[in-house]
């Protein structure tokens, strides 16, 4: 388990760490937006929480580790007080009253027993030392008391215990586990003396013959002599006693005796379940009916309600708890009704995880040999299966799902963490300083494009050849075209338009009109060497403000080295409108936005008269009168028309190529018109609108090397980043190693045969079907590390 702790340590300093470094930044929560403020607590209070699930899963380990280090099969008997659970266990392990204590009436053991099968006899005692004794005894005793009554006692050291002023009464209608409780603790102060001097927090070892006062209640008759009570039990915490048991001779098996249950509230039950965690493979859950009592009270299902919570990485219950009945001839009619109600209460909702319920009684020592050789039996063909859920809960369920939590958490403040870099305020005077460089700079690169476009308003347009070029090629197109059918791709195919016409008059003022609009649609096609110059200046302007602003463009989400498009321009407009909040800081933008020149649209008006008589054509009367024929009306028509379509081309060309289309001062016009809208209009707003700019896309446009920021909000921020920044979350194993782990960690494929197998003495044997079919399946790999303490249950008794 070497490799988890240390990623689970690594983690945990980790964590500490950045949470650490958000508290220093807290403290600068004047100077960092507060939206940030409340995100970075919700994320300490979260990290928090996972620093608390790393510590538990280290405990977790710890019992995986004990799990399956340990060398014995451990079963633990729980149970309510009174209902035979250390008579069971003298009858299993051979011991007597003084290694554990039997009693009628009051519950007799006192403390948590390990009992394991031994050549050796002797007993291992770990005492608590004050602080343990104060935090799991005194302080749970303490909680029922002042939890059921007005009382407000507080007890945190032995010298406080010793002299506190203990109540005689509670007052009026107290339940009954805060009157247990102060009983307990008046019991604790008067024995004080008794058993303060062993708590010292160390392991003694003593002999098996002397050890029943540290795991016993007092005798009634030790109460009331008048002496001393001795209460050295309350000293310790644990025994661990090791010894032979007679009827299971070599076998490396372990019985977890625990104090009974419902004795002192829900505190002290968690201290007795929690003995049970993964130190125990098997629980038995004894009951008890008496003569006159049959029933699964609150108190038993209540009892199997925290049972069920223990080692929740076992998937099935049924697997980890088994219930006995102690049935013995005086109540054998309400066993059989505690059964029922049992079943009833606790089984019957269960689809399939049924606790199995065994009869036996505690006083036979064949009915107890038997209910345990079960109980092993059941082990044998279920622990590998425990073994590997228990595994993968905390390795999957705990450690998985906690390291992904916590890279995501990380991820977020490392995400809080760049937003405050880029927020921390700058010093005012630096940012008056780049405001004002950056706010001249622009000034100049705006005003040096407007003197360009100002020193080409005299000079011919650089685009003029090009224009006559393709002037020249639309009007030798329309020559053709002329000649060829009138625009209609083909003489044949103008004549067979023409034919069959009743009304040629009209015929031909129509035809004009037609051959008019394809030459006027055919000269459209020079506009698009305007539209290149349009483009030009527009890439030229957005070329200087990017070009002087940093990595701005990334920002807004553009190339500055692609054209610039309309949508470029919207989202640089959409920008500074959220930044500036001014209309004529943007609305120079939006003016170059929307800059276009159409040749056509400022040169056909100067040239409307040589269409004119395409326009409103004098028919040749012939074309009306009669004596002509259809195919010589049609020969009039086409003549006339090509004449005019001939002339009115030629004019065009003429008048296109003679115009001065002023488009450099048309140019020159709309860059004065920018700066104007730009800085001129407004310098002061102009600057403002700059700083604002600078101040919220600080990032983008000042490098960080020029940055000048508050310095101790800086380093905080920085601290925190480098707490994030080695944060490498890959899991220790992958599910599919851990699955192929689990088999050659816990379960190596030895046989039941390479273990130990002792002898079976034919005088034990009993039940020996039972116990062939036990061997076959411990056979199939329920060995736990080469030991095979799993692999020989089928010792009969």
């Amino acid at each position: 388990m070497q490799e988890q702790y240390a990623h689970v340590r690594e983690r945990a300093a980790r964590v500490q760490g950045v949470i650490k470094r958000i508290d220093e930044l807290l403290s600068f929560s004047n100077k960092i937006d507060e939206e940030v403020i409340v995100e970075l607590i919700d994320r300490k209070a979260q990290l928090n929480s996972v620093l608390a699930d790393y510590e538990r899963i280290v405990s977790e380990l710890q019992d995986l580790e004990g799990r399956f280090s340990r060398e014995t099969i451990n079963i633990g008997v729980s149970g309510q007080a009174r209902v035979g659970k250390s008579t069971t266990l003298q009858s299993f392990s051979g011991l007597s009253d003084d290694q554990i204590p039997t009693g009628c009436g009051l519950p007799v053991t006192a403390v948590r027993s390990e009992i394991y099968n031994s050549k050796d006899n002797y007993a291992l005692i770990e005492f608590r030392d004050e602080d343990s004794f104060i935090r799991e005894y005194i302080t749970p005793l303490v909680d029922n008391v002042n939890g059921g009554s007005d009382q407000a006692l507080s007890i945190d050291s032995i010298a406080q215990l010793r002299t506190v002023s203990l109540p005689e009464a509670l007052g009026d209608n107290i339940g009954s586990i805060a009157s247990k409780s102060l009983a307990s603790l008046k019991e604790a102060q008067a024995s004080l003396e008794t058993f303060v001097h062993l708590l010292t927090g160390r392991t003694e070892k003593k002999d098996i013959a002397d050890i029943r006062k540290f795991v016993a209640y007092p005798t009634d008759e030790e109460k009331f002599s008048g002496n001393l009570v001795d209460r050295s039990y309350l000293a310790v915490n644990g025994i661990k006693i090791f010894c032979n048991f007679p009827s299971i001779d070599g076998e490396k098996i372990g019985i977890i005796d625990l104090p009974g249950l419902g004795e002192l509230g829900k505190s002290a039950e968690s201290i007795h379940t929690r003995g049970l965690e993964n130190s125990v493979d098997q629980i038995l859950l004894i009951m008890y009916p008496t003569s006159s009592s049959g029933y699964a009270s609150t108190s038993i299902t209540a009892n199997v309600d925290q049972l069920r919570s223990v080692q929740p990485g076992i998937s099935r219950r049924s697997d980890l708890i088994v219930a006995a009945i102690n049935n013995d001839d005086t109540n054998s009619e309400t066993a059989k009704t505690l059964r029922r109600d049992f079943e009833s209460a606790v089984n019957n909702s269960q689809e399939t995880d049924k606790i199995k319920v065994e009869d036996y009684c505690a006083v036979d020592e064949q009915s107890v040999r038997s209910l345990f050789h079960l109980l092993l039996d059941k082990l044998a063909s279920s622990l590998p299966t425990m073994d590997s859920d228990a595994y993968s809960y905390v390795m999957d369920k705990g450690l998985g799902g906690i390291d992904g939590e916590c890279s995501l958490l990380l991820d977020e403040v490392t995400q809080l963490a760049n937003k405050i870099m880029k927020t921390i305020p700058l010093e005012d005077s630096y940012l008056d300083e780049k405001a004002d460089e950056l706010s001249k700079t622009l000034i100049y690169e705006f005003s040096e494009i407007e003197e360009r476009r100002f020193a080409n308003v005299g000079s011919k347009n650089p685009l003029r050849s090009k224009l006559k070029q393709q002037v020249t090629a639309i009007y030798d197109d329309n020559e053709r075209r002329i000649d060829q059918g009138l625009f209609l791709g083909g003489e044949s195919s103008w004549l067979r338009h023409a034919k069959g016409q009743s009304d040629y008059v009209n015929f031909f003022r129509n035809e004009a009109k037609r051959v008019r609009a394809e030459i006027v649609d055919s000269y459209r096609d020079v506009d698009v060497f305007y539209d290149y110059a349009i483009q030009e200046l527009k890439d030229e302007v957005l070329s200087a403000f990017y070009s002087n602003t940093g990595r701005l463009y990334a920002k807004i989400g553009v190339d500055p080295e692609e054209a610039t498009s309309l949508e470029d321009i919207a989202r640089l407009i959409d920008e500074l409108d959220a930044i500036t909040r001014n209309e004529d800081f943007t609305h120079c933008f939006r003016f170059i936005s929307d800059v276009s020149f159409k040749f056509s649209q400022n040169v056909f008006y100067n040239i409307y008269t040589s269409l004119e008589e395409l326009h409103n054509p004098d028919a040749n009367q012939e074309l009306g009168g009669r004596g002509k024929s259809g195919e010589q009306k049609i020969e009039m028509a086409e003549k006339d028309l090509k004449r005019m379509a001939h002339e009115g081309n030629a004019e065009i060309r003429k008048r296109i190529l003679e115009y001065n289309d002023s488009f450099n001062e048309f140019l020159y016009t709309c860059m004065t018109f920018f700066n104007d809208f730009l800085f001129r209009k407004d310098a002061r707003t102009y600057e403002r609108c700059v700083r604002a700019l600078l101040k919220a896309c600080r990032e983008y446009v000042i490098s960080d090397e020029e940055y000048k920021v508050d310095k101790e909000l800086q380093t905080a921020t920085k601290r925190l980043k480098d707490a994030l920044s080695n944060k490498g979350y890959n899991s220790v194993q992958s599910k599919d190693e851990r699955a192929a782990a689990i088999p050659a960690r816990l379960h190596d494929g030895t046989s039941a045969d390479e273990g130990k197998q002792p002898a079976a003495s034919n005088a034990q044997r009993s039940n020996s079907d039972a116990s062939e079919n036990a061997s076959s399946r411990r056979g199939e790999g329920a060995n736990r590390n080469n030991s095979g303490y799993v692999g020989s249950y089928d010792q009969e008794w």
